[in-house]
């Protein structure tokens, strides 16, 4: 379903956002399905702070 989303997103021309990343296995799966950006604890809470 992400990997449809994030298809969905990129013919759309806009950048996907992954909230609530809290573990860096979240992290590497978001990664490999093409998300642009992620927030979460595994940084710092409501802030764009990594590049996927």
């Amino acid at each position: 379903m992400i990997r449809s989303i994030q298809a969905m997103a990129q013919a759309l021309g806009i950048l996907m956002v992954a909230e609530g990343m809290g573990a860096e296995a979240m992290r590497d799966l978001m990664r490999g399905a093409g998300v642009d950006w992620g927030q979460g604890h595994l940084w710092e809470s409501l802030r764009l702070t990594c590049r996927a």
